[in-house]
């Protein structure tokens, strides 16, 4: 009995470390990161619409064709939610060939995990010609097999089932290849909605509590708590008072999702509420338009506004550093557009997602010790005066080149600096005794 015992021991210590050895490798797989572009993220804006499109409006034959470029677009978009991933596709006899690289999860220093995956036409649903992972060769079929359990574990409803389901076919291409869906549009939504509650812990609010919180900044703003102009301190103030008041004990975090969610249809995208409406799978209609916060600006300015309560929103639905990768894309696609890149929209970007990351991440009975510290917009909100201004996408690639280049790099840093100085943003004190 006590050698087996010792043997138990051994093989539990023994087992995780050949595993460990056989997966983790001191160099990545992918030698260069890719890089972020403007380019790159509308391609990945134009693969998501025709996603959508054939799933909206279905038809005989709903096709979704995406070159190896379209490929390697979405993996960069990857790298800015998860740091340090690389990754690459490219067309081979056999297929498309997929290759990442990822630094081994809270301890980066130890080296890389490693993955490569060969897919090959099917008819007859998802197949794999080849896998590996760090040095070890898998069986195809196990390796699939592994993955859609992962997926059925991870984000529940057996979705990785659904999701080779959804891909019954594949026809490569010259450039990549040229898959049929079998998604309805009520799953692309079902998924969307598992993907944002796995991400971010929990459901969506009611679209009726929205809807009061909605209400309480209408009849403020009615009754003149809130003046209808001037600075929107007041108005972020205003919402973690109210989840305060009406959360019951441990819904707190939700009732200020809600609250947030009913700020950013007065003051934020409407875009992104209509989503959010879709998202809650309520079937309910996104909070209409309202008067409420037409006059209301962040630093003077109406985008400064927007860009702050949006990116909050948003880093309600998600993560933070999704969250700021949908507002640095958002900007990248913008250097093409009329509008322009402006870091000045960035830096209300991460003010807004410090302000709800700082409130999320605390114990709501120390919520007003934080909101003792929201006094005006220095509070809440990072200078950027003496940021590069508005910048078209020539000017932004003749300064900057790309998204990954050291002198953007900078910029952001001191961004990242500042945000994490805000008063709002600095951790609180340890509770006395």
């Amino acid at each position: 009995m006590k050698t087996f015992i010792r043997l138990a021991l051994a093989g539990a210590v023994l087992l995780p470390l050949a595993l460990g050895l056989a997966l983790i490798e001191r160099e990545p797989l992918v030698a260069m990161p890719l890089r972020a572009t403007p380019e790159g993220a509308k391609a990945v804006k134009r693969l998501f619409h025709r996603v959508r499109a054939v799933t909206v409006e279905p038809v005989a034959e709903p096709t979704v064709e995406a070159s190896v470029a379209d490929l390697e677009h979405v993996m960069a978009f990857g790298a800015r939610v998860y740091p340090g991933l690389r990754g690459a596709a490219e067309r081979v006899a056999q297929g498309i060939r997929l290759r990442l690289s990822a630094p081994v999860p809270f301890a980066p220093g130890l080296g890389w995990i490693n993955a490569e995956a060969v897919i090959p036409a099917f008819d007859q649903g998802p197949r794999l010609a080849a896998a590996r992972l760090g040095r070890l060769d898998l069986p195809p079929e196990l390796a699939l097999g592994a993955a859609r359990l992962g997926a059925n574990l991870i984000l529940g409803e057996r979705f990785g089932d659904r999701l080779l389901a959804a891909v019954p076919r594949l026809e490569l291409t010259p450039e990549g290849g040229r898959a049929t869906l079998a998604m309805s549009d009520a799953d692309r939504k079902r998924l969307f909605r598992r993907l944002a509650g796995t991400l971010r812990g929990g459901d969506l609010p009611s679209p009726q509590a929205v809807a009061a919180h909605l209400r309480a900044l209408q009849e403020a703003e009615a009754q003149g708590v809130l003046a209808g102009r001037g600075s929107l301190t007041p108005y972020l103030r205003f919402i973690v008072e109210q989840a305060m008041r009406r959360a019951r004990p441990g819904e707190e975090r939700q009732e200020l999702a809600a609250a947030i969610f009913a700020l950013n249809a007065a003051c934020g995208s409407q875009p992104f509420s209509v989503l959010i409406a879709k998202m809650s799978g309520k079937d309910a209609p996104p909070p209409p338009r309202t008067a409420v916060c037409r006059k209301v600006t962040l630093a003077g300015q109406d985008d400064k506004k927007r860009h702050f309560v949006t990116s909050a929103a948003i880093e309600v639905a998600s993560t933070m550093r999704i969250s700021l990768t949908m507002g640095e894309y958002k900007e990248l696609m913008d250097s093409i557009d009329r509008w322009g890149f402006e870091f000045a929209d960035i830096a209300a970007n991460v003010s807004g997602l410090r302000f709800v990351e700082a409130f999320m991440n605390a114990d709501p009975a120390r919520w007003p010790e934080l909101l003792a510290r929201v006094k005006d917009e220095d509070s809440v909100l990072i200078r950027f005066d003496d940021l590069p201004g508005k910048l078209s996408r020539d000017e932004f690639v003749a300064r900057f080149v790309n998204a990954d280049s050291p002198a953007y790099r900078e910029v952001m840093r001191r961004i990242e600096a500042r945000a994490a100085a805000l008063p709002v943003a600095r951790p609180l004190p340890a509770p006395e005794g």
